[in-house]
């Protein structure tokens, strides 16, 4: 979690809302971290780019581990769990783009 508060800082979307919360409703921040909320309504985890201290991108590391959980189940069933709990921008596309 500190390697996600951390990167906030240096990602092109989420540095701008930080500062500038009260003028984007579907974000909030609790305990350092920023959430959106997803299509169900659910508050989910605001993922920043950049890498976490083992130099992997943190995008990266939750493709891995939701492809651990799912096996090879394709791009858009692995999206829709991962959105389930994560969100960031394009994120749909990226993750499609890893299971292929």
């Amino acid at each position: 979690m500190e390697d996600v508060k951390h990167l906030y800082a240096s990602d092109p979307l989420f540095s701008k809302v930080l500062l500038h919360l009260k003028q984007h409703p579907i974000f909030i921040k609790k305990k350092g971290l920023l959430y959106s909320k997803n299509c169900g309504g659910e508050y989910v985890l605001c993922i920043p780019q950049g890498k976490s201290l083992n130099s992997k991108s943190l995008h990266r590391i939750i493709a891995e581990q939701a492809h651990k959980v799912l096996g090879h189940f394709g791009g858009q069933q692995t999206s829709d769990y991962v959105c389930h709990w994560y969100w960031w921008p394009q994120i749909n596309g990226h993750l499609k783009e890893f299971c292929r």
